[in-house]
C-alpha cells in the first residue's frame, strides 16, 4: 500500500448479522426501547498497523416508548425538530436493562459490532407537548462504538 493510500476512506458492503434492542428503564416508569441500525459503513488502514482497519458509519436510531399510564396525557402533533431544542427539558434518571452489540459481515468474512451506548435521557417538561398517542417526548443522547471483528 502506497504512502497516499493512508487516511483514504473507503466505502465497504456489509450484510446483518443480528441488530438489537437495548431496553432502558425511566425513573418514571417508561421503558424505552432503541435499536441503531447501520446505514453506511466506511473503512481506512490503520497507520502502521498492516492489514488492520479504522471504521465509521451513518446509523440511524429507532425508538420505541413503553408509557406508563400516569404520564399519558392528549394526543398532539410533535413540534419539529428546531422547535424541540428550545423546549424547557430535564434529565431523567435511567437504567439500562440491555446493550447489546449488533453484527455485521463484511464481505471478506471479517466484520464489525456496533453498540449505541446512551449517555442521557432528557424527558420534555411541558405537559401541552405530546405525541399523536399523548406520549411524552424524550430525547436520547448518545454515541455508537464500532470494533473490528476478525473472521466469522
Amino acid at each position: 500500500m502506497s504512502e497516499t493510500d493512508w487516511g483514504r476512506w473507503e466505502d465497504v458492503d456489509f450484510d446483518i448479522e443480528k441488530e438489537a434492542w437495548n431496553v432502558y428503564e425511566l425513573i418514571d416508569g417508561t421503558l424505552l426501547k432503541i435499536r441503531t441500525v447501520l446505514v453506511k459503513l466506511r473503512r481506512r488502514p490503520t497507520i502502521g498497523k498492516p492489514g488492520e482497519y479504522e471504521y465509521n458509519g451513518n446509523f440511524q436510531n429507532l425508538l420505541n416508548a413503553l408509557i406508563h399510564p400516569r404520564e399519558k396525557g392528549s394526543p398532539a402533533k410533535p413540534p419539529p425538530p428546531e422547535e424541540l431544542e428550545r423546549l424547557p427539558k430535564t434529565p431523567i434518571n435511567f437504567t439500562t436493562q440491555r446493550e447489546d452489540w449488533n453484527i455485521y459481515r463484511l464481505k471478506d468474512n471479517s466484520g464489525v459490532k456496533v453498540k449505541l451506548v446512551v449517555s442521557e435521557i432528557l424527558k420534555i417538561t411541558d405537559k401541552a407537548c405530546r405525541n399523536q398517542f399523548g406520549e411524552p417526548l424524550y430525547i436520547v443522547n448518545s454515541t455508537n462504538v464500532v470494533s473490528p471483528l476478525k473472521k466469522f
